[in-house]
């Protein structure tokens, strides 16, 4: 997979039926991943807060730490 900030450019324009072009491989499993986590974030502030960091290119690579994957698919 590529970088998350890239992730999240790339895999946002594969959503529109109108793109074309070889998708990155990944770019399903990662859109799925990342409406999880937006899904999950607007009921815990942490992963609100942690999401805006990587928008923001505060802390690009945050999104896959283990902590925010337990919040993400934990109980």
């Amino acid at each position: 997979m590529c970088t998350e900030s890239a992730d999240i450019k790339v895999g946002a324009d594969f959503r529109s039926p109108r793109t074309t072009g070889q998708q990155p491989r990944g770019t399903t499993l990662f859109n799925w991943y990342l409406a999880q986590l937006v899904r999950g974030a607007h009921s815990d502030g942490r992963l609100t807060e942690d999401f805006y960091a990587v928008i923001n290119m505060e802390r690009p690579h945050s999104l896959f730490l283990p902590w925010v994957l337990w919040r993400v698919f934990g109980p």
